[in-house]
């Protein structure tokens, strides 16, 4: 008993570091000389994930801001299946009611798909201008793989039923479609972000 406990324990420890694996893409700037800070996290646990390339090639994860603040960098959390090629653009949409309304920020630094890990859960950062978002105000993080080609990217999630399940996809960036019970994993910061 005490072997297998012990066993666990370090299955257990494995997955978390692989979990708090982050890759900075880009390089942000600082904003105001203000420390990095995670104002946000929808990353508790991994239970499940989606290829992106299954439901369309935007895959769009919804958050509401508790307490408004700026924005300077988000991070998903990413894996490659098979090999992949071709740039992947994180950008912040409005909440258009029942799916994203427009882009209000996109990082300018893209993501070679290929570079991706195939590991569980590893943070993909994405520097953003300085942004406001709004206390009590919904958001959608759009993950757009349009020029990815090959086998496809996964992103992570927790599917538990007390976040906000708010997950679109959509083959065109104009028409979404609801991923019911799903909330992908992700990262909100302020701050000046490497």
């Amino acid at each position: 008993m005490k072997r297998l406990l012990v066993l666990f324990s370090i299955l257990l420890l494995s997955n978390i570091a692989r979990a708090d694996t982050v890759v900075v893409v880009g390089s942000g700037a600082a904003s105001g000389g203000a420390a990095c800070a995670v104002e946000q996290t929808y990353a508790s646990g991994f239970n499940a994930y989606t290829k992106i390339q299954n439901y369309g090639t935007y895959g769009a994860l919804k958050f509401t801001v508790t307490t408004g603040f700026n924005v300077t960098q988000i991070g998903v959390f990413l894996s490659r299946v098979g090999s992949s090629s071709g740039n992947i653009l994180v950008s912040i949409y409005s909440d258009g009611g029942t799916d994203p309304g427009s882009s209000i920020v996109a990082s300018a630094t893209t993501l070679d798909s290929s570079t991706i890990s195939d590991v569980t859960g590893t943070e993909y950062t994405f520097p953003l201008a300085s942004t406001a978002l709004g206390t009590g105000m919904s958001y959608y993080a759009v993950i757009d793989c349009t020029g990815v080609t090959g086998d496809g990217i996964r992103y992570w999630m927790d599917n538990t039923s007390s976040l906000d399940h708010g997950d679109q996809a959509s083959n065109d960036g104009i028409t979404f479609s609801d991923l019911n019970d799903m909330q992908g994993a992700l990262k909100i910061y302020s701050g000046g972000c490497p």
